[in-house]
């Protein structure tokens, strides 16, 4: 796959990794890339991601929660938004 290319190296640092599982590193953790081919299940958008997946599961707490309120409040959602739109088909980064 193409993120795995990339390494943990690269990844980790952006909350990410290239394997199956969660891994924790002392005081934040990198979850995997999660990948289908099932048009059913995959997303399309950020936005769909983030309401369906992200926010239920509560994904963005604790040491995210400051950073979500900066990326909310300075318009980092409506940039994700106008860029899918802009670029049809592209699920930016979800």
């Amino acid at each position: 796959m193409m993120w795995e290319g990339y390494g943990d190296e690269r990844l980790v640092p952006h909350g990410r990794n290239s394997g199956s599982k969660m891994i924790n590193h002392g005081e934040y953790s990198s979850y995997p890339m999660k990948w289908t081919s099932d048009r059913k299940s995959a997303m399309t958008s950020f936005k769909e991601c983030y309401s369906n997946v992200l926010e239920p599961q509560d994904k963005y707490t604790s040491d995210y929660l400051v950073n979500k309120e900066r990326f909310f409040a300075g318009g980092g959602f409506d940039f994700l938004v106008r860029l899918e739109k802009t670029f049809d088909n592209c699920a930016s980064i979800c």
